[in-house]
């Protein structure tokens, strides 16, 4: 759910805003890394894949059906591209197998997860946004 603020910030003031939250927390996650960076850098691109198409849609028309569409793009930018950190940057990191070995556990596993983190984490953007924004009005 460390995403959802980034998500936020993206509606209310615009991608640039949102990647910086995004940005923020991965640099604090570096703190007490396990990764040597590797896992907070994907993490941090991710969220950023996410959060640029769904507040640069929001900015364009700012209704639930653009925050939608701009979701699911979102999420689909969200599962490429975690597919892709883990076949070149994570798993040959951590268990030593080439990308052509990881695909089998990119299909089983991190694109089923991907899809899931993406579409709850979109349903509690929804959910918090207007809630949310009227704090800062």
């Amino acid at each position: 759910f460390s995403t959802v603020p980034a998500l936020l910030a993206g509606f209310m003031f615009g991608p640039i805003s949102g990647v910086l939250v995004g940005l923020i927390k991965s640099l604090l996650h570096l703190l007490g890394t396990h990764t040597g960076g590797v896992g907070e850098l994907a993490d941090f691109l991710c969220t950023a894949t996410m959060v640029i198409p769904s507040a640069l849609m929001y900015k364009k028309s700012k209704t639930r059906k653009s925050a939608i569409i701009g979701l699911c793009i979102g999420i689909a930018g969200l599962i490429i591209v975690s597919s892709l950190a883990n076949v070149f940057l994570l798993l040959p990191m951590y268990i030593h197998i080439s990308p052509k070995e990881a695909l089998p556990y990119i299909s089983s596993a991190i694109l089923p997860f991907n899809l899931a983190k993406g579409i709850i984490l979109s349903l509690v953007t929804v959910l918090l946004y207007k809630k949310v924004s009227n704090l800062f009005r």
